[in-house]
């Protein structure tokens, strides 16, 4: 996510050393941002040992897990695609410079063949109100995998924007937009950071349990502009 970082958004990946040019000024030095992550994430008993060495050394940034009810859920580095990170420019007219996308690709069609739904989530939306901040050709490629995998992909999960909306992807590279071309819809949900002119929120799901699409959302927010009338209900405190 484009916060963990300083400078902001300045998200790179321990592998990038070798695309630099020769006369680079210094070497990318964010394996430690790696390095932190992982063994968090290893000290919390997400992750063995062996997986959180895959963190630093494979770099890619995409991670799978499947529920025990046989969602599969694959999270992405969003910041291949952020403008902001400077970064992301490294070898930007190569296609899939950090092999994420190949691995996505990877990952949905082992899920095709076992007839797995899939849910993707990520920070840095492609769709809504920011589809400016995406860079193009990291865009196009996730909207070919969108459309190539929507009938497996049930939805996308973005946040970022700290907005209340969705996002809308579609065939042919949206080249046609009608309700007839509409192929999986973009989640992009409020945040419970407060944000300017902004609430904080949170919204939950209703998913169908065999198919695991979703069928509905509701959206919590507080109201910051009269927190003196607010008053606690329940187990609110």
């Amino acid at each position: 996510m484009n916060h963990d970082t300083y400078p902001h958004a300045f998200t790179a990946f321990p592998d990038q050393n070798s695309v630099l040019p020769h006369n680079a000024s210094y070497l990318v030095q964010q394996k430690y941002n790696y390095e932190n992550v992982s063994t968090a994430w290893e000290n919390y008993d997400w992750l063995t040992a062996k997986e959180a060495q895959m963190v630093v050394n494979s770099g890619l940034g995409i991670y799978r897990a499947v529920t025990p009810e046989g969602l599969v859920i694959i999270s992405l580095n969003s910041d291949v695609w952020y403008y902001f990170n400077l970064y992301a420019y490294i070898g930007a007219n190569k296609i899939d410079m950090t092999g994420m996308f190949g691995k996505l690709i990877t990952y949905l069609l082992e899920a095709e063949a076992n007839n797995q739904a899939v849910w993707l989530i990520q920070h840095v939306n492609v769709g809504g109100s920011t589809d400016y901040e995406a860079l193009p050709a990291a865009t196009d490629l996730y909207y070919q995998i969108i459309d190539r995998f929507n009938n497996t992909i049930r939805s996308t999960f973005f946040g970022h924007t700290h907005d209340d909306e969705l996002g809308v992807f579609y065939t042919n590279n949206a080249t046609e937009q009608t309700a007839e071309t509409a192929a999986n819809v973009a989640y992009i949900m409020p945040s419970v950071t407060a944000y300017t002119n902004l609430n904080a929120g949170f919204r939950y799901y209703l998913v169908d349990p065999d198919t695991f699409d979703i069928i509905d959302s509701l959206t919590y927010y507080a109201n910051l502009s009269n927190t003196n009338d607010w008053t606690a209900n329940g187990d609110v405190t």
